[in-house]
């Protein structure tokens, strides 16, 4: 089977990600982590470019920003170039090529680093899935959270498993402004919370409060994956 986690950047699902492997595993269960928040494999020049000519804010060799985040030249330039963005995308056009390869990128990603897994007979838990490339494109184009659930039909149409759980770990923008170094600017996290929202809604992801100790995030999740582990045989599992 697969489990996801999803949510804004600093919520801290990678953590329950890993804390969540180390749980199914030490119970018997076969289990591996697996980042699928999508690569950019075709687009990535094209990416380049455009945060070339939309002048997006910079970030240094180690992915944190050349500048204090939350430096005002930082914010200013972050929503310069969402204004950028907006303007770009609102050619129906570029948008929806755009955004059917951002879902054909994710589709290659989750074939080739989760399937495998699950043929097996693993537990793939994987931090982020397909839906947040939907949810990232909607930023940049400048897409309400009332029109999400549309696009969100869009990622059934490829390949992909779809997970046995969703969870959100769902916390405010400024807490998880705070976790971070690479975020240049919390509206960059404001903007995604009410799609995120909707998408659980959409979804019908597992809302979980982010805002606890890891530990105890984690023994909530625990209690909530139980009763998917009863259909799964470990012996069944072991031959894997």
């Amino acid at each position: 089977m697969i489990i996801c986690f999803t949510g804004i950047d600093g919520s801290g699902k990678t953590v329950q990600a890993e804390k969540l492997v180390e749980r199914l595993n030490a119970a018997g269960h076969p289990a591996v982590y697996a980042w699928t928040g999508g690569r950019s494999y075709i687009t990535r020049p094209l990416i380049w470019l455009a945060k070339r000519l939309l002048r997006a804010p910079k970030l240094a060799s180690s992915g944190t920003a050349t500048e204090p985040k939350g430096a005002p030249d930082k914010g200013a330039q972050y929503r310069s170039y969402l204004s950028s963005t907006r303007r770009l995308f609102k050619n129906k056009l570029v948008a929806n090529i755009w955004r059917q390869i951002s879902l054909i990128e994710h589709t290659g990603e989750i074939l080739v680093s989760v399937v495998p897994h699950v043929l097996r007979g693993r537990i793939v838990v994987c931090d982020r899935y397909i839906h947040d490339s939907t949810i990232g494109m909607a930023v940049l184009a400048g897409v309400d959270a009332s029109a999400l659930p549309r696009l969100l039909r869009l990622p059934a149409l490829y390949p992909i498993p779809r997970p046995a759980q969703w969870f959100l770990i769902d916390v405010p923008a400024d807490v998880a402004f705070h976790r971070r170094d690479d975020v240049v600017d919390v509206a960059f996290l404001e903007q995604r919370i009410p799609l995120y929202h909707a998408a659980a809604q959409t979804l019908g992801m597992d809302v979980i409060d982010g805002t606890p100790t890891p530990d105890h995030i984690a023994d909530v999740i625990w209690e909530r994956v139980k009763p998917l582990l009863r259909a799964v045989p470990k012996a069944a599992l072991r031959k894997s």
